[in-house]
Parts: structure tokens; C-alpha cells; sequence
């Protein structure tokens, strides 16, 4: 049974909307680790139904998403109203090295097989 079926990805933003002062200290956080100038890019892997994709957009960022689960996948182009999410196993990204100026993965890597891969991949398609 798949954790991040249709049920959970109809729902799954709702919990930002009701959990706001986690989403308020984790956008914090994420602005002390990375200065989002406009126009630059970023991946966000494991991006569930395009939440932090929302913000990072209304910071002028130019973003792209992925998640391995087709239904969140669906939710986020639909939450944010294009497609620019798309169904990818984390492990394999089909992105070329360098790709993206930033790459984040929040609540992403507890539920991989394997962590350190996913690192790896993330590093590959990050900028230095």
C-alpha cells in the first residue's frame, strides 16, 4: 500500500494550513540556509502537493518539483494551477549535473530506501 495514496494527497496541505506556526518556523529556518534571488532556480525533490513550490514561486524563484507519488503529484500541478511537477523516483533523478542553483528535500528523506542516494542525486543536480 502506497503511504501517499489519493486520500492523503487530497488532504495532505491542509495540515500547513492548520499546523501555521510549523510552516511559519520551517519557511524561517529555510530562508536562514539559502538566499532566494529572483530568477533562480530550484528543485524541490519529495515536494508532496507543492506547498514549500507555492512559496518558493511567490518568492520569485523559477521552481520545479518532484515526487514519486503519482496522486501528490496530481494535487501539486493542481494546487499550483501549471505542470511543473512530475512523477520521479528520488534515487534517479533525470535531471542533468548542475541543473538547479538550489535542491530541497523537507520531509523527504524518511521515506526513501535509501537516504544517502538521494544526497548523492541531490548533490549532482545542485549547483556549488
Amino acid at each position: 500500500m502506497e503511504i501517499f495514496n489519493q486520500k492523503v494527497a487530497k488532504n495532505y496541505n491542509q495540515w500547513y494550513v492548520i499546523n501555521t506556526r510549523w510552516d511559519e518556523l520551517e519557511k524561517r529556518l529555510i530562508l536562514k540556509l539559502i538566499k532566494p534571488d529572483y530568477g533562480k532556480t530550484l528543485l524541490d525533490i519529495g515536494c508532496g502537493c507543492g506547498w514549500h513550490l507555492k512559496w518558493f514561486k511567490d518568492l520569485g524563484l523559477k521552481v520545479w518539483g518532484v515526487d514519486k507519488s503519482p496522486f501528490m503529484v496530481k494535487e501539486a500541478n493542481r494546487f499550483l494551477g501549471e505542470n511543473i511537477v512530475e512523477v520521479m523516483d528520488a534515487e534517479n533523478l533525470k535531471f542533468n549535473d548542475e541543473s538547479f542553483n538550489f535542491v530541497t528535500l523537507i520531509t523527504v528523506l524518511e521515506f526513501t530506501k535509501n537516504p544517502e542516494k538521494v544526497l548523492k542525486e541531490a548533490l549532482r543536480v545542485a549547483q556549488e
